[in-house]
């Protein structure tokens, strides 16, 4: 039977696997911020650089094409690993903590 300590080793060791891979998607990741519209044949997405109002540009953002869906994709799920990374993070020094 597996100790505790064992087991936070390996939860551990997979935190760290987890962090370091978020982290390099995170980087990799387009800036800016996606918008969610809801319409009533469907949902509208919008892409919202970082320097978007600065420019003097409407703040609703782009609007994102059927074909350029990717982009929403991409930043639904960097927003995705920022929540997983800090959650990894937490956990990680609770267990080193430990």
């Amino acid at each position: 039977m597996r100790t505790l300590e064992q087991k936070l080793g390996e939860e551990y060791g997979w935190l760290q696997n987890v962090i370091s891979e978020v982290k390099n998607r995170v980087s990799n990741a387009p800036h800016g911020q996606l918008r969610i519209a809801r319409k009533r044949k469907g949902v509208e997405y919008y892409y919202k650089e970082e320097d978007f109002a600065q420019r003097g540009k409407s703040s609703n953002g782009r609007y994102i094409r059927k074909d350029e869906y990717s982009l929403a994709v991409q930043l639904a799920q960097r927003d995705y690993d920022k929540n997983i990374f800090k959650k990894a993070v937490e956990r990680s020094v609770c267990i080193d903590d430990f």
